[in-house]
């Protein structure tokens, strides 16, 4: 039936299509992978040295601040990890940075809308610290598995 006789047929056929993508290789994803962790660093980096910037021109370090700086500076990093990457891969409806420089993306196995709850999860479950071997599994990263998502070549 083509061409579609109808705006509802285009979007089956064109969801259809997005569904059939082939799978994102190992490869790809351990460079995404890598891509998005140097950029989390830098800015993480960014951030802590713009608030320590700024506490020094206020004249605000003294001894009880430098150590809730120490203690924020330890926190932080696990703090922001989720915020960044679920913001990072919302916003962009599936893709991270390095997902653009791999030119793949993330979807939803139903065809549905990749969400914020997504990206969300999706970053959650990467806290596990078992989590990163699972990529190496024949069915994917949890990740993927428990949101119901996979990362597809573009």
């Amino acid at each position: 039936m083509y061409p579609p006789e109808n705006e509802s047929s285009l979007l089956e056929i064109e969801l259809e299509l997005e569904l059939n993508k082939e799978p994102a290789t190992k490869g790809q994803r351990l460079v995404n992978c890598i891509i998005d962790t140097i950029i989390y660093l830098i800015s993480w980096y960014v951030l802590m040295a713009t608030i320590v910037t700024a506490l020094n021109l206020m004249g605000s370090m003294t001894d009880s601040y430098t150590d809730t700086i120490a203690i924020l500076f330890s926190l932080s990093p696990c703090l922001l990890y989720v915020p960044f990457y679920a913001f990072s891969e919302w916003i962009s409806r599936g893709r991270s940075v390095g997902k653009f420089i791999t030119k793949t993306k993330t979807i939803r196995l139903d065809g549905s809308k990749f969400t914020f709850k997504d990206a969300l999860l999706r970053s959650l479950i990467r806290l596990i610290p078992i989590e990163p071997f699972t990529a190496f599994s024949n069915r994917g990263p949890w990740h993927d598995r428990w949101t119901k998502t996979r990362v597809v070549k573009k």
